[in-house]
This record gives C-alpha cells, structure tokens and sequence, in this order.
C-alpha cells in the first residue's frame, strides 16, 4: 500500500474470463483471488479502494502513480490466477487473449459512483438482495468493528520461505503490511485503503449504502463499456447485429447477403469496440475480408 496520496490518480480496473465464461469454481478460488489481490497490490506499491470478484468478471478501483502500474497490476494477476487454475483443473490459457478494461477517475463524485457501481454488481446481477450479503466484495470492511479475527498475523511474522509457500507466490512479501489469517488467506482489510473511501462517504455507513441502492448502474455500465473500450462480448455484439440489421434491412441478421454483411462490419467496430475476429465471428464473414475493410 501507498502511505502517500501525492499525486495519485484513480483507477477502475475491470478484467473477465475466457469468452465470457466463469473465473471462479469454488470458495477456494475466490479465496485464492483476494490471495492474489494482496500479493499484487503489495509487491507494486497500489492502493486498492473497492473490488468485487463476480463469477465470471472482476472489478477493482485502484490507486497508483500511472496508468502502466495497473496494466502491470492486471497482468501480474492473470498470470498467477492463470498458473493457479492450472494447477487446480488443468486449465491452460485461461486469459489468453483477454482483454482489460481501465479508466481514469477523474473526480471525487466519479469515483464515490464508481465505488457504488462496483460494490451494487451482485445486486445487478441477482446474486443477493443487499450488497452486505455479499462475500465477495469489499462492501462489508469499509465500518466494520473488528478489522482482524482471532489468529490472524501480520506477514511481518513469517520468515520469507513459510509465506512464500503458503501464499504460492515466489515475491518476498515479509515486510509488507499484508494479514494473514489463520486459515493462511490474505486478510482484505489489510491491503484496502479503507480510509480514503471512508473519507469520500463522509465518514458514514449511511452515504454508502445511500450511494449504493441510488447509483445510476447502467449508465456507468455503458460509461466503462465504451470509454473504458472494454470489448462487449459476443453475445451483445450479435444482439447490436441483429438489432441493425431489422432496422436497415428489414430481415433477421441470418437472412442478409454477403453486401449487407458487410455494410456492418465498421458500423460494429465503431459501435461496440469489436476486433475483426469478434466481427467475423459474429457475421460468418472472412476475417481476412474483414480486416481489408476495416483498413479502408
């Protein structure tokens, strides 16, 4: 962690699963990805203000000198979190070629939204009817009494070989400010920057939870979705086709020609952020003919 806010800009950090698909296969794994959040906050020097682990997205709001520390945040990440599932179901490549989605906070209204978009996505999602039903998330430690349970020890206390070993990590994380509970897990509290986000709510449980149920989720959702040039996934993409498709020419998407196809392919790109492979994917097109096109 940061011990100094000089100069420090904000992020939001959002990262998904293979072609959209699930990140996490047991409470273990979410474990494992607060684990990871710890050892990746820590060993680059990030504050980490909110995150909520969904089950097949997750959501930071960091803190760091640059935009570079948390692409290497997001990249350090995926890479561990990769060679964990591998180990645990034999999953190889699991981000390979996933995209992550970053943008800027540029104001303190802006990130006290962004913290309430971050911490509302389960409820968004149907998961739970409150955002302090959810385990995942940062939501519950920001007023909480008791930081710390019984047994848990600061990594100061470790010798460096016993942590490494039992966080699986080969970064030396003993002079770090990182708890560990005695379950050996990282404790979120301790890589939080739980006074800064107390601060911008006023130092009060009540503005967050009013933050949270009145914030406008959907129009962040597409704020981060086309500023943050977040890829849509193909499912979307197929609905914005067809959608295009029955307003320009009248047909469902499988009943255009090869012309009409094809008058889509920038309309898609400039639309919904899409490469030329989603774009192929998703009209049955030559990606190779793609591509020409949207060269021109």
């Amino acid at each position: 962690m940061i011990d100094s806010a000089e100069q420090l800009k904000l992020f939001h950090l959002c990262t998904r699963g293979k072609d959209n698909g699930p990140i996490y296969f047991s409470d273990a794994d979410y474990l494992k990805s607060l684990d990871i959040t710890g050892i990746c906050s820590s060993s680059l020097k990030i504050n980490v203000e909110a995150y909520c682990l969904m089950s097949n997205h997750i959501h930071w709001v960091l803190a760091a000198y640059d935009k570079k520390d948390i692409e290497k945040f997001a990249l350090r990440f995926k890479k561990i979190y990769s060679l964990y599932l591998n180990r645990q179901y034999s999953l190889k490549g699991f981000f390979k070629r996933v995209d992550n989605t970053i943008k800027e906070i540029d104001s303190i209204p802006y990130f006290k939204n962004c913290i309430a978009y971050v911490l509302r996505n389960p409820v968004e999602s149907g998961m739970v009817k409150n955002a302090d039903q959810y385990l995942w998330s940062s939501y519950r430690f920001y007023f909480s009494d008791n930081f710390y349970p019984e047994g848990t020890r600061p990594a100061t206390s470790f010798r460096k070989r016993p942590l490494m070993d039992l966080l699986g990590t080969h970064i030396d994380l003993t002079s770090s400010k990182l708890m560990i509970s005695k379950e050996g897990n990282v404790h979120p509290c301790s890589f939080l920057d739980i006074p800064l986000v107390r601060s911008v709510f006023d130092n009060s449980l009540e503005n967050l939870v009013k933050y949270v149920m009145k914030v406008d989720y959907f129009t962040m959702e597409y704020d981060m979705l086309f500023s943050g040039r977040m890829r849509l996934p193909d499912y979307q993409v197929l609905k914005i086709a067809s959608d295009i498709a029955a307003e320009w020419f009248k047909k469902c998407l499988d009943a255009l020609d090869i012309r009409e196809r094809l008058k889509l392919v920038k309309v898609l790109k400039s639309r919904c952020g899409a490469n030329g492979a989603q774009i192929s994917r998703v009209l049955s097109l030559d990606r190779n003919v793609v591509s020409e096109i949207m060269r021109r």
